[in-house]
């Protein structure tokens, strides 16, 4: 059963504004086709944000490891870290141009997801990797605030379906389906719990090289 905390319980030290925002942890499911592959843990404290990959199924049965991810939402700095491999590689800002950006359908229809009211957003947006159109069901809900949240729809990566649409910078996804032709859901990523509490920031702290660790790229 999902650990489920009203917001009020615990308040971030992060506000602007008179906005409270999020801390504490999100458990995501990845599947595919109906079948469970992956599950991750995102991390938020501050201006501070990371991925770790609690149970990558598909990448054990393949024998690689998928990299974790630690991100700095205001300056924008992004690192993955292969904890494996002891690497560290900075990634570039993708900015958005015409060729990348959504087309989005703000419905009416609303659902509770872990006790979060949502909407029903339709992202149709193109794949430039297989040249072919992909329609995405989001369900957003505005009652948990993400700092610097339209900052994740400046990169690519596993984080960025927080931020999905770069039209969606007021509300996070709970719930993404990817729909096929037939319009069925063809992968789905949801979040399964929603833990409110205080992250210790040595999680966000990224390793360098007196640390064993090859840096590739800049982290200024």
């Amino acid at each position: 059963m999902a650990f489920i905390s009203p917001l009020y319980a615990f308040q971030s030290s992060v506000e602007e504004k008179g906005t409270s925002y999020f801390e504490g942890r999100l458990k995501v499911n990845h599947s595919n086709g109906g079948r469970l592959h992956m599950v991750s843990e995102m991390l938020f404290q501050g201006d501070q944000f990371r991925i770790k990959f609690v149970n990558p199924l598909f990448a054990n049965e393949r024998g690689f490891e998928i990299p974790e991810v630690v991100f700095n939402t205001k300056s924008l700095k992004r690192a993955r870290i292969n904890l494996g491999g002891s690497t560290v590689e900075y990634l570039a800002q993708q900015p958005v141009t015409e060729n990348n950006k959504s087309d989005v359908e703000i419905t009416d229809e609303w659902k509770d997801f872990l006790g979060y009211r949502c909407r029903k957003y339709i992202v149709t947006k193109e794949n430039a990797n297989f040249a072919i159109k992909e329609t995405f069901v989001l369900w957003v809900t505005d009652e948990i605030k993400i700092n610097n949240l339209s900052s994740f729809s400046l990169f690519s990566g596993w984080e960025t379906y927080l931020s999905y649409a770069h039209e969606l910078d007021d509300g996070l996804v709970l719930r993404r389906e990817l729909l096929n032709e037939r319009g069925k859901i063809e992968a789905l990523v949801e979040v399964t719990e929603i833990i409110l509490a205080e992250i210790d920031p040595i999680e966000f702290k990224i390793p360098t090289e007196a640390e064993g660790y090859q840096i590739i790229g800049s982290g200024g």
